[in-house]
């Protein structure tokens, strides 16, 4: 076609390896979630956890996570956002290169309300995909743009029945409007689909001790915490139920796991600063 022709025509033969890198916005941010996830997804699972050196190089690795997280100082931040913004100027039709910047927007804590506009944009490209729909419905629910939020997250599971993240969000929606029973409903409906989804224990639970079912929020969170015993967002939510049923032993022990897998935890630091407990000791 005559717009490829003249579209090879302005561009070089070929591109330099500094060209590439910026056009797809190979950033350190990038860097970072490559390394997390062949940490985290891959190399932490058979067949690879039965190799010899296992554990030095998933030690190795979390030294490297370490330091590249170390060097996202906020100039590296706003480094790293300008040359996604440069890519995105260059190929503005490029959806995937929003679709990354949006996870960099939110991720880092910065402008959500630019992550959801980039979304939009992604949505237009694809406006079947599901991820997509549930991903902004989320963020838009976040945002406290709610009926939209609804609206996407019911498209998604048309789009797939029992989505567990188009799940989660209804349920938050109807929590943000005050509704207890359709969100404890639709955040069961999450956890059966997904029993790993976190966030919505910790919601339902909430839930639950709100109206003073504080027994029901141990037990439900005592479930979560055995499905995902190294989340310490779990254990420091289960520990503030049980001290809330006078279990004091038992929540040391789950405050003292969640420092173990998180010792600068502000949330666990806080709560036994302003509970006035020992720090608990390792055995």
């Amino acid at each position: 076609p005559a717009h490829i022709r003249a579209r090879q025509a302005t561009e070089p033969a070929e591109l330099s390896e500094s060209a590439c890198l910026q056009r797809l916005a190979w950033t350190e941010w990038e860097r970072l979630w490559i390394t997390e996830t062949l940490s985290g997804v891959l190399l932490s699972r058979p067949p690879f956890t039965g190799q010899l050196e296992h554990r030095e190089h998933m030690e190795a690795m979390a030294r490297e996570i370490a330091a590249q997280r170390a060097a996202l100082t906020p100039e590296a931040l706003a480094r790293v956002a300008q040359e996604y913004a440069a890519a995105i100027s260059s190929a503005p039709a490029d959806w995937w290169l929003r679709w990354k910047y949006a996870d960099f927007l939110v991720n880092t804590g910065q402008d959500k309300r630019a992550a959801a506009a980039h979304l939009r944009e992604v949505l237009n490209f694809l406006p079947f995909s599901v991820t997509v729909n549930a991903r902004l419905a989320l963020l838009l629910c976040e945002l406290g743009e709610v009926d939209e939020a609804m609206r996407l997250a019911r498209t998604a599971l048309r789009l797939q029945p029992g989505h567990a993240d188009a799940l989660f969000t209804l349920g938050f929606a109807h929590q943000l409007r005050s509704e207890p029973r359709q969100a404890q409903r639709y955040y069961l409906r999450a956890i059966r689909a997904q029993p790993e989804q976190g966030a919505a224990y910790n919601n339902l639970a909430a839930i639950w001790a709100s109206r003073g079912r504080h027994h029901r929020a141990a037990k439900l969170l005592r479930a979560a915490v055995n499905a995902m015993p190294d989340e310490p967002e779990l254990r420091i939510n289960l520990a503030v139920t049980l001290l809330q049923l006078g279990k004091r032993d038992e929540a040391l022990r789950e405050l003292q796991a969640a420092l173990r897998l998180d010792p600068a935890s502000p949330q666990a630091n806080q709560l036994l600063r302003h509970q006035t407990l020992p720090l608990p000791q390792d055995n």
